[in-house]
């Protein structure tokens, strides 16, 4: 594609856009483009005719990041400012809006309010993802602009202590070991649960970790929770066909450190 610009001071520039990747020489069409294009650029060198070459690379990125580029590109020939645009007035009129992206977006929710994950999105919606990248860089960014950015949670977010927090925040709110069905239902409205039953089953058996947080729940004589209490005795007594026998002698051994400690 050939653009004729008259730009400032009546000088006449010719814009040229490649369509082809020149970095590519396993196609037989990119290589008649590159052929082509040196022939023609020959052209321009003998008679003196300015050119301002645009390659297709640069609209792989973000709007935010093509218009930057854009300017770059134009700024040794045009004295002005860059100016940021709202992506509102680059995106073509027949594509979607901000909210109808959104809307089409969480119809991939598992529950109707929280956000589906970014690698559900880009499997099902391949368009709808990308028309996310290019609008906003990020999948944070998007969740942020519809007041969502607290289900995002990054990666490290998930340290020990923040697990070890959120299992007492547990037992304070709902008086109980919850297990993974209940974590997973309550969390659909309780944000301080979203990604925490998944992280602890990332890092290990569930069961496992909750043995090891109530072991030091103990230990750090925290106030007696009758529910960590009623889960203790119910893994020491194999109320749940999947219990070890490893984990039935843990649990029986933090609830006499337990007992041990109350009748101080």
């Amino acid at each position: 594609m050939i653009l004729l610009f008259t730009l400032l001071m009546e000088k006449k520039f010719i814009v040229k856009y490649g369509g082809y990747d020149l970095t590519r020489t396993d196609s037989k069409i990119n290589n008649r483009y590159r052929d082509h294009r040196e022939n023609k650029q020959r052209l321009y060198d003998k008679y003196n005719i300015n050119l301002i070459s645009i390659e297709c690379e640069i609209f792989n990125n973000t709007y935010d990041n093509i218009q930057k580029e854009l300017y770059n590109i134009f700024k040794p020939y045009l004295e002005l400012e860059f100016k940021d645009v709202s992506c509102d007035y680059i995106i073509p009129p027949t594509k979607i809006s901000d909210e109808e992206l959104f809307k089409r977006t969480m119809e991939l929710s598992k529950d109707g309010t929280t956000m589906p994950l970014p690698k559900d999105l880009r499997t099902n919606h391949s368009g709808l993802y990308r028309q996310i990248w290019l609008r906003f860089g990020a999948w944070r960014n998007f969740a942020e602009r519809f007041d969502k950015g607290k289900e995002i949670r990054s990666r490290g977010y998930w340290t020990e202590d923040k697990l070890f927090n959120t299992f007492i925040y547990v037992l304070n709110k709902y008086n109980k070991v919850l297990n993974g069905n209940e974590l997973q239902f309550y969390s659909k409205d309780d944000i301080v649960l979203k990604g925490y039953y998944g992280a602890i089953k990332k890092n290990g058996k569930y069961i496992d970790y909750i043995l090891k947080f109530a072991d030091k729940y103990i230990l750090e004589n925290m106030p007696f929770n009758e529910g960590l209490n009623k889960y203790l005795v119910n893994i020491k007594n194999k109320r749940n066909k999947n219990v070890t026998l490893i984990q039935q002698e843990y649990a029986k051994e933090i609830l006499k450190i337990s007992s041990n400690l109350s009748a101080k």
